[in-house]
């Protein structure tokens, strides 16, 4: 059975003063940040890379590489220096934007890359108390002040709730000496975690009914957006918000759409390879396969 830790744990503090430099350069960003992944999430959540496969801050979609400092960083020194300090394997790091009211659908991640030990990690720069991750059917405060795992091949989710936009400093790495070292001491306080309650069968047949109202108006995304949301709110199993929205087609009629989105289900969560995946993912408390130690990043190791 695979323990919440191993989903989601803190792995080593950030001081203050480090965090408060890093959000001073965040704050004074003048880059227009890149909108990707659209399908999935409801537009509010966008992207700059600081280090890539390309040097472009713009060019967000990831993939396995050796990467480079972006143009972006380099005009970054703080974070430049936090990001040597960690001395991770990195494939990629990203600053990540979540509007206010946006959120992610429940999905997995890593699919199209390489089957290799890799984590990604979370430093929170900007949050509130109203934006979480949901995963293992529980809602988790990633709180400032702390490096974070997220190992993004079991189902998940991030939101924003509150009044400001939430950012992130995203690495993805591959597992190596170091991070191995820092599994070992993961940990996970309580008091972040917040059990979701279960739906009743009523407050789930009036949130399918009010949906299908939305859906006769042509509002067809915001029919959809209410139900996928109860993912944030709701103790659900697996790929449930996906098919109350193919219920709620269903009631309507509209075949085509129903099928679509139990196709974004299959795809969404990458049922055809999850068992494969997690069953090979890198934990705290499994024995590794991991990347020798290296520099991470060609210009840090001058």
């Amino acid at each position: 059975m695979i323990s919440l830790t191993q989903q989601v744990s803190q792995l080593t503090p950030i001081d203050d003063a480090t965090l408060q430099a890093v959000r001073a350069e965040v704050r004074s960003l003048e880059e227009s940040w890149t909108n990707v992944y659209s399908e999935y999430h409801t537009g509010g959540w966008q992207t700059l890379s600081l280090l890539n496969n390309t040097s472009e801050p713009t060019d967000t979609v990831i993939t396995d590489c050796d990467p480079v400092e972006t143009s972006l960083l380099a005009r970054m020194p703080h974070t430049r220096a936090l990001l040597k300090r960690l001395g991770f394997t990195y494939m990629w790091v990203r600053l990540a934007k979540l509007e206010p009211n946006a959120f992610m659908l429940e999905h997995r991640d890593y699919k199209e890359l390489k089957r290799v030990g890799r984590l990604r990690l979370h430093i929170p720069i900007i949050t509130n108390a109203a934006a979480a991750i949901v995963i293992e059917r529980l809602k988790i405060f990633i709180a400032p002040g702390y490096v974070w795992k997220l190992n993004p091949v079991f189902p998940h989710a991030a939101n924003n709730f509150g009044a400001e936009p939430r950012i992130h400093l995203i690495l993805d790495c591959y597992v190596d000496e170091r991070l191995t070292a820092m599994l070992r001491e993961e940990t996970l306080d309580e008091s972040f975690v917040q059990y979701l309650p279960s739906p009743t069968r009523a407050e789930l047949d009036r949130a399918v009914t009010e949906a299908a109202r939305l859906a006769r108006f042509g509002d067809f995304e915001m029919a959809e957006h209410s139900l996928l949301k109860l993912f944030h709110f709701y103790h659900l199993k697996e790929g449930f918000a996906y098919e109350l929205v193919a219920r709620m087609y269903d009631s309507l009629g509209d075949c085509p759409r129903r099928g679509q989105w139990m196709e974004n289900k299959t795809k969404f969560l990458c049922l055809e390879t999850a068992a494969a995946a997690a069953a090979t993912a890198p934990t705290g408390n499994l024995r590794l396969a991991v990347v020798p130690a290296q520099s991470s990043v060609k210009e840090f190791s001058q």
